[in-house]
């Protein structure tokens, strides 16, 4: 799965500069996380992707090409191609990322309720914040 979305991203990265893939090279690092905060089993995974790719000039040293922020549209558009070949990879129907893949997630440009619900929920996962309750955007 790791391999699958490294792969992924790493591909995408060149692309967003402008570069093909021999001319550009992103990376990214993955950190293994055994616990959460409070010590209680959480097996999760936090990969830091540069925000641009390094391109290897004609002298042979390399310049980093920075890409714009990407929006909510391209996030949502960069999971969907993950999720398939994810999907792909997943010979068992009941392997654990499909289910993973069908959990909601607010539509970017989607202005309903569940929406509205959605994104403040997802952006204190993120952030390991308190979403609701007696202390709404504390640390987890």
């Amino acid at each position: 799965m790791l391999q699958v979305v490294q792969r992924v991203i790493t591909r995408h990265l060149p692309d967003r500069a402008g570069l093909t893939a021999d001319e550009g090279d992103g990376r990214a690092v993955t950190l293994i996380q055994r616990f959460g905060s409070a010590a209680n089993l959480n097996i999760h995974l936090h990969c830091p992707v540069l925000d641009g790719v390094y391109r290897c000039g004609a002298d042979g040293v390399p310049s980093f090409v920075e890409v714009d922020a990407p929006t909510d549209d391209k996030l949502h558009a960069l999971l969907q191609s993950i999720d398939h070949p994810a999907d792909e990879a997943a010979h068992a129907p009941a392997c654990w990322w499909r289910r993973w893949a069908q959990t909601p997630l607010a539509e970017p440009s989607a202005d309903g309720d569940e929406a509205r619900m959605l994104r403040p929920l997802q952006a204190a996962a993120i952030t390991y914040r308190i979403s609701f309750g007696p202390a709404p955007g504390g640390r987890c």
